[in-house]
Order: structure tokens, then sequence, then C-alpha cells
């Protein structure tokens, strides 16, 4: 009697254990769409969000011209590429000890000069933003912040604008965003005539970089294994007539450029 008791008990174990398990793995209901906001109020509300995340006084904007001509010619390199895009992205470059980047609703896309001293091409850099442009395509950003807040609360109230600013810069993304994301990149390097292979270089950096200073990264913070993301990154398959095309940019120079030196 006693076995009986303890086989049923272990078989239960097992049944809820299973179910769980489909349940945790497997997103038996669709995301909420934020299809509710227009893109037009998401760019105001980005926005604010912006204008609440360089108040913090430990993120400034970098005004640089050898940073800002960069970053403008892989914004446009990556744009062009786009299809049927409702937004007017924006690149803004912050001065922070944290490497991140990380993407505001509307088109806004904020990126720390500690993330730029770690890549190694502006190809690197592209793939970065190019995992952040998929998700502002896919709404992501706005649906993450609408679990949490409402946009007529986030408009009415500085104090929370601020704190759903922190969110998005230091939160995950749910497991299905950031694959999404990775795979919306990788087909946007491949059509603007950049190597996707790069984006597994780009986050290997920054895994290694999150090691060793054991920071938070809204990039690489996410369910997926960042080396399962690294190798599908580099398991990319590209056309057989995928044509790479160089960058005009003196890399080195534009992060030589980056202040204060412990950054270069």
């Amino acid at each position: 009697m006693q076995k009986k008791l303890i086989f049923q008990g272990i078989l239960l174990i097992f049944i809820f254990g299973s179910i769980w398990g489909i349940f945790a793995l497997i997103p038996i209901w669709p995301e909420k769409k934020p299809s509710m906001l227009s893109v037009e109020k998401e760019e105001k509300l980005g926005n604010l969000l912006l204008k609440a995340t360089l108040a913090d006084p430990g993120i400034r904007e970098i005004e640089n011209d050898s940073i800002t001509n960069a970053l403008d010619s892989i914004e446009k390199r990556l744009t062009t590429a786009l299809e049927n895009s409702q937004y007017n992205y924006r690149i803004i470059v912050v001065r922070s000890e944290m490497a991140n980047a990380f993407a505001l609703p509307g088109g806004y896309v904020l990126i720390t000069d500690r993330l730029i001293s770690l890549m190694e091409s502006p190809g690197e850099c592209a793939a970065v933003l190019a995992h952040e442009i998929g998700h502002i395509e896919k709404r992501h950003t706005l649906s993450k912040l609408l679990a949490n807040f409402t946009a007529a609360v986030i408009f009415g109230d500085n104090a929370l604008a601020t704190e759903a600013a922190e969110l998005l810069a230091t939160s995950a993304y749910s497991r299905r965003q950031e694959e999404t994301a990775d795979r919306f990149g990788l087909n946007l390097l491949e059509k603007s005539g950049i190597n996707p292979h790069l984006m597994g270089t780009a986050f290997r950096h920054l895994k290694e970089e999150s090691e060793y200073f054991d920071i938070k990264m809204e990039i690489i913070m996410s369910h997926p294994d960042i080396d399962k993301r690294i190798k599908e990154a580099y398991d990319y398959k590209v056309a057989s007539d995928f044509n790479e095309v160089a960058f005009d940019i003196n890399w080195k120079s534009v992060k030589n450029s980056l202040t204060p030196p412990k950054f270069q």
C-alpha cells in the first residue's frame, strides 16, 4: 500500500511538472498587441520617455560629430532596408559606465558610449541597433510598457515616466520577443549588406562585459540563453547572392573620440 501511494505521488509530480513545463516553454496565449495606441501617440510617448531618461544625472547625451556621423551612417543603412516602416528613427548616444542599448517606443534607440567602445567594427554596432529596431518594429517596447503602465498614467505623471523609462532600459523581454527581435535583426542586416554573423560577435562582447562587471544589460538580459543566441547568429544562412558592403567609417577614430579615456 505504501509503495502504491509513493508511486502515485511520483506520478502526480511528473504530470503536474509536465503541465508546468508546457506552459513555461510554449506560449499558449498570444501576447496582447498594443494596437490601441496609434504610432503618432507612440512617438509622443517615446519622446516623453526620452526626456525622462536624459533627465537622469547619470545619463548624458553625447554631442560628438565623429560618433554622431558614424551612427547616422549606420542608421541610414539599416532604415533604408526596412520595408514599410511607420517610424522615423533617431539614435541617441549617451554617456554611461554601463554597456547597454535599449529601445523606446516610437523609433528611439539609446546606445551608450561604453557599448560602442566594446564593438570592434561599425558592423557589430549595426547588429546591436538592428536588434533594437526589431523590438520597435514589432512594438515589443510598447507592449512591455503597457503590461506595467497605462499610457494615460505615464503622460500624466513625470515620476512614472521616469520609472517607465528605467523599466525599458533594465528589464527583460519575453523569450518570444527576444527571438523575434534577433531574427528580425539578422534579416535586416542581410538586407542592408551587413554580415549577420556580426550579431553573434557583438553579443559575445556584451556577454564577456556582463560577466566581468556583473551588470545588467537589456540587450542580453533575456530568457533565451545568450550562448544559444550567439550560435544562432553565427549559424544564420545568408542568400547565395548576398553581397557584403563595407562601411566608409573610420571606426578606430570613432572609438578614440570617446571620453573619458577609460572607455577607450
